[in-house]
């Protein structure tokens, strides 16, 4: 009797070990939070736009609704595009340029120009307070 339970448990465990491998090495680790889906994926440990796989970052200097990077720092940093919808982790502001902006939590989003579609974040910590987005 305990060489089939033995049997049966390590099945169960082959079988959840090969689940979770394949959903690793598919890249199928990404959150579906409503229309945050259409905007932002969770890869390989770090968020992601969906339609242009750049990291996501994000400044410790900033507060909802209203973003720091202005000037200099547009050049290196870029806003985020607001999506059509919100919800109620995905949300949009005006920038001073008159660009609607996408923030998470209230959070202003931003890519970065030391960035290639698929790279990991190189641009984590890369200024005082500037952050990759990490989490959904």
């Amino acid at each position: 009797m305990k060489k089939r339970v033995y049997q049966s448990h390590l099945f169960a465990a082959t079988f959840l070990l090969g689940v979770c491998l394949t959903i690793t090495s598919c890249n199928w680790n990404f959150f579906r939070v409503g229309d945050t889906d259409q905007l932002l994926e969770l890869r390989d440990g770090h968020v992601i736009v969906r339609s242009t796989q750049m990291p996501v970052y994000y400044s410790l200097d900033d507060r909802p609704g209203m973003s720091q990077c202005l000037g200099t720092c547009l050049r290196f940093f870029k806003p985020i595009d607001a999506p059509e919808k919100s919800n109620s982790k995905i949300t949009s502001f005006l920038r001073p340029d008159g660009r609607k902006q996408a923030e998470y939590l209230g959070r202003p989003l931003y890519t970065s120009v030391v960035d290639s579609p698929g790279s990991p974040p190189k641009a984590h910590r890369i200024h005082d307070g500037w952050l990759a987005l990490t989490a959904l």
